[in-house]
């Protein structure tokens, strides 16, 4: 079940992002905006649009967020490989994504100050 939820939420995410996905968006509210004046820019005209447009922001967001905590991921044990691989890295900084926001703060401290020096 894992799997197929990372592959949907990968799908959908690289499609509301293409050129195709806005270009539906964009259509959707091309043909919205024409039926106003049909139905004399009613309430009913109006809502519809607001209404279909919050629950698929409100969707969209979470399917987003699942695939780039996924990513995020995989970038994190990329790089922790790195670290582990290169010989003189501060294997200290692995699983840094773990840390507090304070203990972040504070190495980031530590290395603008190596970069000054």
């Amino acid at each position: 079940m894992n799997r197929i939820w990372g592959a949907f939420t990968r799908r959908v995410s690289a499609w509301t992002g293409s050129r195709w996905g806005f270009g539906l968006r964009l259509a959707a509210i091309i043909v919205w905006m024409a039926v106003g004046p049909l139905l004399q820019f009613s309430n009913t005209w109006m809502l519809s649009m607001m209404a279909g447009a919050g629950i698929l922001s409100f969707l969209v967001v979470f399917l987003i967020q699942s695939s780039h905590n996924r990513d995020i991921m995989a970038l994190h044990l990329k790089l922790n490989e790195i670290i582990h691989v290169v010989g003189p890295a501060h294997k200290g900084l692995i699983g840094a994504e773990d840390r507090t926001y304070e203990e972040l703060c504070t190495l980031v401290a530590v290395y603008r100050r190596l970069a000054r020096e």
